[in-house]
This record gives structure tokens, sequence and C-alpha cells, in this order.
């Protein structure tokens, strides 16, 4: 569902079609039970009782979930990942991660992001990786301690689904489907109450630095998260059993 602050959103041709295909479905797999509130709320169609739907949350490929010692270093190395775009957050993350003790906390940046971001950010225990490979990925999140994550309105980002099936606790911000994936695994931002609108016209909470540092070192005190299934064979499963439904 597209939703920008604008009043009328089906006057968005993308929210047309969905509302559309919605109503004329058999059956519908949400991403997120997130999903659900924007499709009521912005498509103002009746899910509990107008269609026949299931959440079911992404899946990541299956070495993600597999259980492998690594080795630590010294400190506490927090890792972020995803394409940075305004509503992910990343100005509020860095701002919060630079008020913890240089000495102690690392941050690493994954993904795309706007090189003016690098520019104002220069700190040593900040590391701009840029786009990496599942693999390097991969290797980057079994040396991290803390997964941060400040998107604004995600329904069921796929970095996140990765991070937990390491086995990372995860520092999120309260807004879309993030925090429901991470539930008791991490710590939960608290978004201020003034709004600010982007460029876009979408409306985005503000988020306390200080707040994001407390959070952050919340979760380093979190202890390595139980085995959590989200292998593509196991969503594959639930997608199946789903399907069987309608033959």
């Amino acid at each position: 569902v597209y939703y920008d602050g604008l009043k009328n959103h089906l006057s968005k041709k993308q929210n047309v079609r969905i509302k559309s295909a919605i109503e004329s479905c058999d059956g519908l797999i949400l991403q997120s039970s997130f999903s659900k509130h924007l499709i009521e709320k912005y498509l103002m169609i009746d899910l509990d009782n107008d269609v026949d739907y299931q959440v079911i949350h992404n899946g990541v490929p299956s070495h993600y979930c597999s259980k492998i010692k690594f080795s630590k270093g010294k400190g506490i190395a927090c890792i972020t990942c995803a394409n940075w775009v305004p509503s992910k957050g990343l100005d509020d993350l860095i701002t919060g991660f630079l008020l913890l003790d240089a000495s102690v906390y690392s941050l690493t940046v994954v993904g795309p992001f706007d090189e003016s971001i690098q520019r104002k950010f220069t700190a040593n225990n900040v590391k701009f990786a840029g786009q990496l490979d599942q693999i390097s990925l991969l290797n980057e999140l079994r040396k991290s301690d803390v997964f941060v994550f400040t998107s604004y309105a995600d329904n069921c980002p796929n970095a996140v689904i990765e991070a937990l099936a390491v086995g990372l606790p995860v520092v999120c911000s309260p807004v879309g489907g993030t925090c429901e994936l991470v539930g008791d695994h991490g710590a939960l931002l608290e978004s201020d109450s003034e709004l600010a609108t982007n460029s876009d016209g979408l409306i985005i909470p503000r988020l306390d630095p200080y707040d994001i540092a407390d959070k952050i070192k919340q979760a380093s005190r979190i202890n390595r998260l139980p085995h959590i299934d989200f292998s593509i064979v196991e969503i594959a499963k639930q997608y199946e059993k789903f399907f069987r439904r309608f033959f």
C-alpha cells in the first residue's frame, strides 16, 4: 500500500490496482500485521470479514539460520543495513550512535547511501561498507553484537529477518512491521511527538539520539538469541499450507 501523508490515498494508481486485486482475490498473504493495518486504514477494506488472509513473514536463505560458532572481537560491534533513502533514518541513527563510547562501540553501515552522509560523519568507529554480496553480509552479521534498524515504515524488512536469523538482538523504531518481528528480541525506540514531512510528503517520526544510544546499550546486554527459523524452506511450507485451503 502506498501512503504519503495525502488525504486521498486511493488517488494513487498503484493503490487503486491493489484495492481491486484484493477485493477480487480468493486468498491473501500479508507480510505482517502492519500490512493489514495499512490495507484497512488506507484502502478501507475489512479484511477480517471480506477476505481469507494469513500473515506470513518473509524468509531468508537457510544458511542464515545455521548454528555456526564464530570468534568475536573486543568491544560491541553494531551493524545496520538498508537501502538508505530518507525514511530509513540513517542520519538519526549515526547521530545517536556517536553519543556512545568510541573505544567500546563500533558501527558498520551496509548498503547504498548518499555520500553527503559519509562526509558528515567521519568518526573512526563508523565504517561505511557500501553494498555487500550475500556472503560478505552474512560474515559481517556473524561478527556483530547488535543490529540497529531505524527505518520508519517497512512492512517486513528482510535485513531485520536476516539479523534475527543469525541471532542478533535488534534495536528498531516503533513504526511499521519491524517491531512485530523483533518482539522481545531487542529494544524498541521511542518516537518523538514531533513529526516531520520529507520531500516526498511522507510523514515520519523524529527519533531521539539519546534514546538510540540507550537502546543500543540495552540490546548489547542481551545474549545471543535462540534459533529462529526464518528459512525459505520453512516459510515455503506455510505458503503451501495456505494454498491448499483453496484446492
